[in-house]
């Protein structure tokens, strides 16, 4: 099954003001990546400043290994940011043909991000997959006409949709889908983040998060829902085009109490932006658009200068 990894982080779910959010997050086995420790002091440091290190093959350590397991290519899969498994072997049949769908193995994961379908209303987010690269148009065109709203692809696919139990059991019968879970709040956390999370849950840092524009109908309604978080400092809070982007600084650990509550789409770590297209320099002589000369191969100056510096670029080299 083929497909594009836009709508990877997407997760979905809503959930009612006034909020009591707690804040402890649920405790697992801590992963220690092979050589340097993960949670190191820096010199003159002291314990509520420690570096957290993300190695490269984190995703090779505990317990991210068991959740990016190789899937073969004949086989359908659900490729998210932050597990990817294979569903043939979670669609089965009944004693009278019936077609039933199982979950994922999800034990490398907390329990507290790991729920049923509908324990928090009578509407739940699902993912549901098409049996075929085909039948994706045919299932799409099935959710547009039966006024299903689509929150967003995910690989391979399959769409991430919001349905009440009436028309979950309606989709399992149609022709075009193949599997039908539940969009767990598993899900949801960037999994470098999650790592973080994993070594020292009370570590500081910034966090971007995506919230339901259905659930929040303005700015006001955010930020309160925002403020009955602990010890969180609100930076920014945008309207995007699909939903509300929000930054705000916290513990790690309040990813995970994020996720589980109605309205939470999808949390990350937010690290400061970087310019990329101003190092492709030279000493030698090259040809260029200045000619055979040392200096800038793009002529970034130039181009600043014409107001062209990145914003909605797409560059390839």
């Amino acid at each position: 099954m083929g497909g594009s990894a836009l709508w990877r982080g997407l997760g979905a779910a809503f959930f009612s003001v006034p909020l009591l959010w707690g804040f402890k997050a649920p405790a697992v086995e801590r992963a220690r990546p092979e050589g340097t420790p993960a949670v190191t002091t820096p010199p003159g440091g002291s314990a509520s400043r420690n570096l957290i290190v993300i190695p490269a093959d984190y995703k090779s350590t505990y317990p991210f290994k068991l959740r990016f397991a190789d899937v073969p290519e004949n086989e359908h899969r659900i490729d998210l940011s932050a597990i990817r498994f294979s569903t043939d072997r979670l669609v089965t049949r009944d004693e009278k043909g019936n077609r039933k769908f199982q979950e994922p193995d999800l034990s490398s994961f907390p329990k507290g991000l790991v729920r049923a379908a509908f324990a928090q209303g009578v509407t739940d987010e699902f993912i549901v997959q098409a049996k075929t690269p085909s039948a994706q148009a045919t299932l799409r065109k099935l959710l547009e006409t039966s006024g299903i709203r689509i929150l967003g692809y995910i690989p391979d696919g399959a769409y991430l949709v919001r349905l009440d139990e009436q028309v979950r059991s309606k989709l399992e019968r149609a022709d075009p889908v193949f599997w039908i879970g539940v969009h767990q709040p598993a899900y949801r956390v960037a999994p470098d983040l999650d790592f973080v999370v994993e070594q020292d849950e009370a570590h500081r840092l910034r966090i971007r998060a995506r919230l339901d524009a259905e659930e929040y109908p303005n700015e006001v309604a955010v930020r309160e829902a925002l403020r009955t978080l602990p010890n969180v400092e609100i930076l920014d809070v945008t309207r995007g085009r699909r939903d509300w982007i929000v930054r705000i600084s916290g513990a790690a650990g309040l990813a995970r109490v994020l996720v589980t509550r109605k309205g939470v789409l999808w949390v990350e770590r937010f690290v400061d932006f970087k310019l990329h297209n101003n190092v492709a320099r030279t000493s030698a002589d090259v040809p260029t658009g200045r000619g055979a000369a040392p200096g800038p191969i793009m002529d970034v100056e130039d181009v600043w200068a014409r107001g062209i510096r990145g914003e909605g670029q797409i560059a390839s080299a």
